[in-house]
């Protein structure tokens, strides 16, 4: 029908022009497909299945040392590198593109650290790198919205995530048929992984630069300090129009400066007090602001924390991920 061909023709139609002093982004289209293959290559790593079996027979590390001096390092690092990648998001030099770019490229030090490096410190270093890589794609979902137009949030963000489920089976199944049905050596599996990478990291580049708003965030902080002084601008004109009504004689014929003096004193009188600073409003508009958008949050959280499927469903991601996290670690420990 007529929305089907809407929906389809859409992602093949060109943004709107920007706005002047703007950079106008990538159509939605390229954007989202760049994003999309380095989500792709980013997951591909046919090596990952046999991690344990490279670095016990090839890099001659023992089980001890794969399971308590390596792997270990991950679950240590993971916080951290999330907790860094939240603080870099705020920053106003930094963005989802350069946090993707960097998570690229740590992506691809681990495969090279792995594949290149001998002894146990080059294999305890790569668990820190690919502990960045894993939380710099946090910032995917973020790029998806903004490439995206509201109307494809939803499709953008799911198509997101299928990508990457395709990424890992893809994989996982070719790293199974080259290792038990074409025999290839584990050195070429690592390899095939570092130029997924490698490609993942160009796409990363590829992405559009995004702009940050700072000229709207300036207006809204403005104007949220123009409503908080209660806005003289009026009492303003009304005093500039008052005084150049005052340089004319007025027709009752009354001297020009006792009617100046009696307009002055009626004046003085009607217009609002003078905005002198109180004691409780010291803090500057910066932090007006950020304690205005952290109430707002606040307030969303708890309106959000009413809801028991919501209740529930954090509860379970707050107990499930950890343990997703250690299985992932060392499941190949545990079958």
């Amino acid at each position: 029908g007529d929305a089907a061909t809407i929906a389809a023709t859409s992602l093949s139609l060109p943004s709107p022009p920007a706005a002047p002093g703007t950079t106008a982004r990538l159509p939605t289209s390229e954007g989202l497909l760049a994003l999309y293959l380095f989500a792709f290559w980013s997951q591909f790593k046919p090596s990952e299945p046999f991690l344990v079996d490279f670095l016990i027979d090839t890099k001659g590390l023992t089980q001890p040392q794969v399971f308590q001096h390596v792997f270990d390092l991950f679950i240590y690092a993971r916080l951290p590198c999330v907790a860094l990648v939240g603080f870099l998001s705020g920053q106003p030099w930094a963005g989802s593109k350069k946090l993707l770019v960097g998570g690229a490229a740590c992506g691809l030090a681990t495969v090279l650290l792995t594949r290149a490096g001998e002894g146990l410190l080059c294999q305890q270093a790569a668990q820190f790198t690919v502990a960045a890589a894993f939380a710099s794609r946090v910032a995917c979902p973020a790029v998806a919205f903004a490439l995206a137009v509201p109307e494809q949030y939803q499709e953008s963000v799911h198509t997101l995530k299928a990508v990457m489920l395709l990424s890992n089976f893809m994989s996982a199944a070719v790293g199974e048929v080259l290792r038990d049905f074409a025999g290839a050596p584990l050195e070429t599996l690592f390899d095939i992984s570092a130029v997924g990478q490698a490609l993942s990291l160009a796409f990363a580049a590829a992405l559009p630069e995004e702009e940050a708003p700072e000229a709207e965030e300036a207006d809204e902080a403005e104007a949220a300090a123009a409503v908080e002084r209660g806005d003289a601008a009026d009492g303003e004109f009304d005093l500039s129009s008052s005084e150049e009504e005052d340089h004319s004689r007025p027709p009752d014929g009354t001297p020009l400066a006792a009617a100046t003096s009696a307009r002055g004193t009626a004046d003085a009188a009607a217009a609002p007090p003078p905005l002198l600073p109180q004691a409780g409003q010291q803090q500057s508009g910066a932090a007006a602001v950020i304690e205005g958008s952290l109430g707002a949050l606040l307030a969303d959280l708890r309106a959000l924390l009413r809801l028991r499927c919501i209740v529930w469903w954090t509860a379970w991601a707050l107990w499930m991920n950890p343990v997703h996290g250690l299985a992932v670690t060392y499941w190949q420990a545990l079958v």
